[in-house]
């Protein structure tokens, strides 16, 4: 599998070592406005590869992206402390358009998963842009807070974070909608495995919705924990696990795009998974999809 990163900054090129240590693609290509840069990342890798599961690692412009089995676009203006989503979007909606024109310029009907904040937004972007299906290009979306919240939760509770299972949809960001009512830990109800108080719960879910900008502030960006979420993504789609993955993708029917649960295989989304929530999460997924309709309307006016 040949996997291309548009992007070499922090996400980007710590994505691509995730995926060169867990082995899930044969060809990797990195790619930056600054060439010199993407070379030098992919050295940096390439001189470990002694120690890596068999794979090429290479860097170049969007002409060596061409055949591309997956793209995962990074690039973009970061998030600044303080910033709000909106003045984010206005600053990458160019760039994302410019990005997904040089890729579909050289490959046919790649998977292509975006990463670029606010991704949402720039997920709705590049799909248009690109005329792909909506199962071919998507966005990380709430997969990264899936991550945070079951990762939090587990460490509270003392156990490896594998054995929860929660779901967040809506938009990523602070509209997100976390289903901590149809959380289980290893099957069994949250609530009949250990009562939590509604303050603790309260602070967990807290820390989820600001995770991204607890880190920002402290370090300046996040990295890691995005990388690990990206390779989920890219490993449901290479090893065809057919997982159950909160990722954004463009809803037709109200023409917005927002994270719910799909089944992520070989063929990218494969199925939809519908949700009856309960009506106050009904309230709040709908509160959410408003938000981020509010932020498209502002950035085409």
């Amino acid at each position: 599998m040949k996997v291309s990163i548009i992007g070499c900054g922090r996400v980007g090129t710590t994505t691509a070592y995730a995926i060169a240590l867990q082995g899930l693609a044969k060809e990797l290509v990195l790619v930056d406005v600054d060439g010199e840069k993407a070379k030098g990342e992919a050295l940096d890798i390439v001189h470990g590869t002694g120690q890596l599961p068999n794979i090429s690692v290479s860097s170049g412009g969007y002409q060596k992206t061409a055949d591309s089995d997956i793209v995962i676009v990074t690039a973009g203006i970061p998030r600044k402390p303080g910033e709000n989503r909106l003045d984010l979007a206005k600053k990458n909606v160019q760039v994302v358009k410019d990005i997904i024109d040089k890729v579909m310029s050289v490959n046919s009907e790649p998977y292509i998963i975006m990463v670029s904040n606010p991704v949402d937004i720039m997920t709705q972007i590049a799909f248009k842009q690109s005329k792909l299906p909506y199962q071919k290009i998507f966005g990380l979306g709430n997969v990264l807070d899936l991550l945070r919240f079951e990762s939090l939760l587990g460490n509270y509770l003392g156990i490896h974070p594998a054995n929860v299972s929660s779901m967040v949809i809506g938009e990523h960001g602070d509209s997100m909608v976390i289903l901590d009512d149809n959380t289980y830990i290893s099957g069994v109800p949250l609530n009949r495995y250990k009562v939590i108080s509604q303050q603790t719960l309260a602070k967990i879910k807290e820390d989820t919705v600001k995770g991204g900008a607890q880190v920002i502030e402290r370090k300046g960006g996040t990295f890691y924990s995005v990388s690990l979420a990206i390779c989920k993504v890219v490993e449901a789609i290479n090893k065809n696990t057919k997982e159950i993955l909160p990722v954004c993708y463009y809803h037709h029917n109200n023409e917005t795009t927002y994270s719910e649960p799909v089944i992520v295989g070989k063929n990218g989304i494969e199925h939809e998974v519908k949700l009856d929530l309960c009506p106050s999460k009904q309230v709040k997924l709908q509160n959410s999809i408003s938000i981020i309709k509010s932020m498209l309307n502002d950035i085409e006016a």
